[in-house]
């Protein structure tokens, strides 16, 4: 017996004990869709365990809800979901174009890419790119050192040795515990930042010695000096 059969057989068993007379083109007009090739009703089969199974080549709508309590497969194992757990499996892209809640763990075993390079997290390495701005509230750990724009500012691994090829300004005292070395020809010591001042001082070290200047009519004037 075809699938049209079957489904013919049903209804008119359906329509006898309901009282209704109809011809079975009649039926089969009001249950499909020649047009578009599609079925018009749901098929129950826990309350006609004569079909067994229902195939269709075109599109099927539904209007109320499915329950498909056995799990769905579709084209083998290109996408799944699971009997019972309900776990859902795709061996294509899943595409999420409004907000996705993840409540559990979320494991990307093939890494991470957002917004074509904008963010990734690469795959085994676990290496983290961001192009944008990264925020981070809590305590930061760089067990591995620091490098900023190599080699103009760095942090190294294990010593915390620091480097910066640029200028270094503090806005508080500044204590050295250890000793300081001036490589430089010339040094300049100011009392205050900014544009030399009349009443300014300033110490001034060079190849032949040590000079404290004082700033007087638009001119630096030394007033002690160690050779």
């Amino acid at each position: 017996m075809t699938t049209r059969e079957k489904i013919l057989s049903l209804l008119l068993l359906a329509l006898i004990v309901m009282g209704a007379t109809l011809s079975d083109n009649a039926i089969w007009n009001a249950i499909f869709d020649e047009t578009e090739k599609a079925l018009k009703i749901t098929v129950v089969h826990e309350s006609f365990p004569e079909v067994d199974e229902i195939a269709l080549t075109g599109t099927l709508t539904v209007g109320g809800a499915t329950a498909l309590n056995g799990g769905l497969a579709m084209d083998g194992t290109a996408f799944t979901v699971t009997n019972t757990s309900g776990n859902v499996a795709t061996e294509g892209t899943l595409t999420v174009d409004s907000t996705a809640t993840i409540t559990g763990l979320l494991t990307a075993n093939g890494g991470i890419l957002s917004d074509s390079g904008a963010f990734s997290v690469a795959d085994t390495s676990g290496d983290v790119i961001t192009t944008g701005t990264l925020q981070a509230v809590g305590l930061t750990s760089l067990n591995g050192g620091l490098e900023i724009d190599s080699p103009a500012f760095t942090v190294a691994d294990t010593s915390g040795n620091v480097a910066t090829t640029g200028t270094l300004t503090v806005g508080g005292a500044t204590r050295l515990d250890g000793v300081v070395y001036l490589l430089q020809g010339y040094t300049y010591y100011r009392q205050t930042a900014g544009a030399d001042t009349n009443g300014d001082w300033r110490t001034f070290t060079n190849h032949s010695g040590i000079y404290i200047q004082h700033r007087e009519s638009n001119a630096w004037v030394t007033k002690f000096e160690v050779e």
